[in-house]
């Protein structure tokens, strides 16, 4: 019983931490995490030469490299550029 009463502080303390982490993230709105290359390019339609291109030229967030062969991206660093990616009009549309 000793043993509960002293942990109690330690354990209100950490659900108050954990309320206030879920009050910041929930005000936030920013996704977490990484995103692999097949995930990204299911949100920007675009090839796989095209984005690393991009990403070599700034056009596109830069790739993290989480091991030797893994790359990912910052889930966040994709959302802020969808929200201000304006689209290009280099795509022609041939009518015939």
């Amino acid at each position: 019983m000793i043993q509960i009463n002293r942990m109690r502080p330690f354990l209100c303390f950490s659900w108050i931490l954990l309320l206030l982490k879920g009050k910041l993230m929930q005000q936030s709105n920013e996704i977490m995490g990484f995103m692999r290359l097949d995930q990204v390019l299911k949100l920007i339609p675009v090839s796989k030469a095209t984005w690393w291109n991009g990403c070599k030229t700034g056009r596109f967030p830069k790739p993290y490299k989480l091991a030797p062969r893994i790359t990912a991206w910052k889930a966040s660093d994709i959302q802020t550029y969808m929200k201000t990616c304006q689209p290009t009009s280099d795509l022609q549309i041939i009518t015939r």
